[in-house]
């Protein structure tokens, strides 16, 4: 008699398995590879974005914003453009492989001042307001935080083919460019698009998540010019400025709102099962 239960168990496993455990198994390793080359998330550690971003929030990525790339790996297999002045970027800082999120200030063959703060593209400044608090790229906008001065200046700064400079929208609090030099173009990964949670107003929804339209990045404070340093050829100390941290800003934007549609689906299933307590709080 026992001898008959054993088949009989295993081909109840086997046909569980079958059912339920393979096509579960295929579902995570699609989220997985998704989260790769689609659409994925960022935390914001820190407030180098304030006051667009407050440390703790968390943002909708589109990873295919600058070309759909093989799950996991570098190689773009369709290309969509290139990343464009004024957008947020996500990359992986030159400096130590820190993933970071700042502003693209200026794309290749562009010349580069910036003095006080106060970015000169091509000779022409992107001030959009009187006190110089509001910077415009191409119809995107960016509020600027200058209560810890300008930081580092750069006088006439060539971008190379192939490159974009980022900068912090905190342009005297922030580790970026000035410090690590260019950045690869095809080394960027993704584009912000939507701050999905922010801590004390919990998860956003209402039509989608918040869209934003300017951000500030956090730069810890430095003495000297050691943006020029860089690019006259004298690298900064190993360490970067004192009091840096990890981390960075995103200008976020209305683009592809079917990802940010389906990362809001998953939250509102999440919230509907009652998962770790988490509760809807407010339509933006």
């Amino acid at each position: 008699m026992h001898a008959s239960e054993e088949p009989s168990r295993w081909h109840k496993t086997r046909h569980w398995l079958r059912r339920e455990a393979l096509p579960l198994a295929v579902m995570i390793l699609l989220m997985i590879a998704a989260r790769s080359s689609f659409a994925n998330h960022y935390h914001v550690p820190s407030g180098s974005m304030q006051p667009t971003l407050q440390p703790g929030d968390r943002v909708v990525v589109d990873m295919s914003a600058y070309g759909l790339r093989v799950p996991f790996t570098e190689r773009i297999v369709v290309a969509r453009g290139q990343p464009q002045r004024g957008e947020v970027a996500v990359f992986d800082s030159p400096h130590d492989g820190t993933r970071l999120i700042k502003r693209v200030v200026a794309v290749a063959g562009d010349h580069v001042d910036l003095r006080g703060g106060h970015l000169y593209i091509n000779g022409q400044s992107l001030a959009a307001d009187q006190a110089g608090l509001i910077e415009r790229f191409d119809g995107r906008s960016a509020r600027l935080d200058l209560n810890d001065g300008g930081g580092p200046d750069l006088t006439d700064v060539v971008v190379p083919p192939g490159k974009v400079l980022v900068l912090g929208d905190h342009r005297g609090a922030s580790f970026d460019g000035r410090f690590f030099g260019f950045v690869e173009a095809d080394r960027i990964y993704g584009k912000a698009l939507a701050i999905y949670y922010r801590r004390g107003e919990g998860f956003r929804s209402g039509g989608g998540c918040s869209r934003v339209s300017h951000a500030n990045d956090l730069f810890a404070r430095t003495p000297g010019q050691m943006g020029s340093q860089y690019f006259s050829g004298r690298r900064p100390r190993a360490g970067g400025p004192s009091g840096f941290r990890a981390d960075s800003g995103m200008w976020l934007e209305r683009r592809d709102r079917g990802i940010v549609s389906v990362i809001d689906r998953f939250r509102r299933s999440l919230i509907h099962r009652g998962r770790s307590g988490w509760r809807y709080t407010r339509s933006l």
